[in-house]
């Protein structure tokens, strides 16, 4: 999850220091966008169906579920 404090460089960094541990897949969620992104090592896709999916399996998170506590106060 970004934080106002994290920068492009930095973001990049952490992904690709998940990439060169192994983790094929990387999820950046943007709570300030309500965005989700997942981040491969050959490419970034944002997610136009409202979930963040693991390919080839069945696991994903709706981005809905994930917002919907940023609205709870």
């Amino acid at each position: 999850v970004l934080s106002p404090d994290d920068s492009v460089h930095t973001m990049r960094q952490r992904v690709a220091d998940y990439h060169q541990m192994g983790v094929e897949n990387v999820w950046l969620v943007d709570p300030a966008s309500r965005e989700g992104l997942v981040c491969t090592p050959l490419a970034w896709t944002q997610q136009s169906d409202g979930k963040l999916v693991v390919p080839g399996t069945e696991i994903f998170v709706p981005l809905a579920e994930i917002f919907a506590g940023l609205d709870v106060s």
